[in-house]
């Protein structure tokens, strides 16, 4: 459920990085998902959403393992985090790197996340409270755990 936002996201960033026409990529890319949309299962109000607040370019993107939680990484050197469904409502902002986000990453649940940025640090917030919880120092390969 979380593939066409994810898509679309790549396809909007591959376009923006070698100058091709978003919009027509976009509009080929929705032609081959019309089969699908008939069984589209997303809570979203709309199969597109225009998600608004970040500075500078995002880099990165995750979702919680529920799936309740989508985090997007930025060069502005925040990671916000949205309520996916309906609205996609951002509801807390980590702030604290001094360079750009590069990766986000979930752990086993949707209560703490962490973050990887060029400033060599990574962090590991409450995503609830948004404090950063800890901060560790000195990386020189940007390398988080997945799921």
């Amino acid at each position: 459920k979380h593939l066409s936002v994810v898509v679309r996201y790549f396809v909007h960033s591959v376009c923006t990085m070698t100058g091709m026409n978003t919009s027509t990529t976009l509009a080929n890319f929705e032609e081959q998902q019309e089969d699908n949309e008939a069984i589209r299962t997303s809570s979203l109000s709309s199969s597109t959403m225009h998600l608004t607040g970040h500075k500078g370019s995002v880099y990165s993107l995750s979702f919680s393992p529920d799936g309740s939680i989508l985090a997007s990484g930025s060069f502005d050197m925040t990671c916000l985090l949205w309520s996916y469904g309906s609205n996609c409502e951002n509801f807390n902002a980590l702030v604290g790197h001094k360079n750009a986000i590069l990766d986000v990453k979930f752990g086993g649940d949707s209560d703490f996340c962490a973050t990887a940025s060029a400033d060599h640090t990574l962090g590991y917030w409450d995503v609830c409270t948004g404090e950063r919880i800890k901060k560790l120092m000195g990386h020189e390969i940007m390398c988080i755990f997945s799921s």
